[in-house]
Parts: C-alpha cells; sequence; structure tokens
C-alpha cells in the first residue's frame, strides 16, 4: 500500500471475489474544512492501484461501497451538484461504466441481486428508510 499524507485516512475496503481490493481513503483539509475522497482498485499482490476514481467522502467512511456477485462492476455511492447517484465502476478498467440518475436522498445501502442483473439501494434522511429503488444492470 502506498503511504499517507498527514491528512489522509483509510476508510472503506471491499474485497471482490476475485480479490481485487477497492480501498478508500478520505483527506480533510483543515484550513478549508474540506473533505475529499478517493478509492483505489487494486490487483492480488500488487502494492499500487491499477485505477482510481473520486468517490464521495461521506460514503466512503461509511463503507457504501459494493462488488457484484461475479466480481466485474463496483457500486459506488458519488455525489455531485445534482444530488447522490451510484457509478458502476468496470473492474477490468476501473473506469465508470454508467451512474443512476440522481437519489431522492443519501443511500444507506447497496445490494446486488445473485445473478447480477439488478442492484438494490435504500435511502433516506437520517435512521429513515424512506425510497428503495431496484436499478436494472445490463452487461
Amino acid at each position: 500500500m502506498p503511504a499517507l499524507a498527514a491528512n489522509q485516512s483509510y476508510a472503506s475496503l471491499q474485497i471482490s471475489g476475485k480479490g481485487i481490493l477497492a480501498l478508500g481513503s478520505v483527506s480533510l483539509n483543515q484550513a478549508a474544512q474540506t473533505s475529499a475522497a478517493e478509492v483505489g482498485l487494486y490487483r492480488p499482490g500488487e502494492a499500487r492501484p491499477y485505477a482510481s476514481f473520486p468517490a464521495n467522502p461521506v460514503a466512503t467512511r461509511q463503507n457504501l461501497h459494493r462488488w457484484s456477485p461475479n466480481s466485474t462492476l463496483l457500486a459506488a455511492v458519488n455525489a455531485d451538484e445534482r444530488g447522490f447517484h451510484i457509478d458502476l465502476i468496470d473492474a477490468a478498467s476501473g473506469k465508470i461504466a454508467a451512474s443512476t440518475p440522481p437519489l431522492a436522498n443519501a443511500p444507506a445501502f447497496l445490494s446486488w441481486s445473485p445473478d447480477n442483473a439488478r442492484l438494490t439501494v435504500g435511502a433516506g434522511l437520517l435512521d429513515a428508510l424512506n425510497a428503495v429503488t431496484v436499478f436494472g444492470v445490463r452487461p
């Protein structure tokens, strides 16, 4: 693993069925009181990521990333100016293969169907589950 900067910490970890490690880190800028996150993808036995992508700091701290059962896609919670959404990351390339439309609330859980065809996203405010959405996933 690469050494972390003084303002950085590892915050999430997911391991695929093929041994690919999705390791999330969060960096804190104390002067600006902001944080940023990144998820790196590591092949078995490699110390450096073969790909990385920006992630939502809150979702990264809550470990809201999930590998598909066949380990080809990583569902990762992210956010932009439109709100929260789920990015599907292709495990082979580390690139975003697809993204959901903006979600009504911050995601609280992600769950894949055993056949990789559906991704269930639960979202809500605070401790309430206000919406459950099932997205169809095509290879």
